[in-house]
């Protein structure tokens, strides 16, 4: 595994400090999303605040909307449902 550099510390001591508040953060992120996207040689990288986020995007891209049925497995968590909903 990887060692974390200076400007690594750094960048995530700034995003921590800012409560998460601060649109200075945006290149920070995108910086995140060029860097990941490189290392697995993805052509559009998007960063989530959160799993939900993450699935009800998914399913908008699906073309998943009202009237769609989605099945669920019982044993999840609340987001799952959340997304669908």
């Amino acid at each position: 595994m990887k060692r974390l550099s200076f400007p690594d510390y750094h960048n995530i001591y700034k995003v921590l400090q800012s409560d998460f508040k601060n649109s200075q953060l945006q290149k920070i992120v995108l910086k995140l999303e060029v860097e990941f996207a490189d290392k697995i040689n993805c052509e559009c990288p998007l960063a989530f605040t959160n799993g939900t986020a993450r699935l009800h995007t998914a399913l908008e891209a699906l073309g998943i909307g009202v009237g769609d049925e989605v099945v669920i497995h019982p044993l999840t968590m609340a987001a799952t449902c959340f997304s669908v909903l």
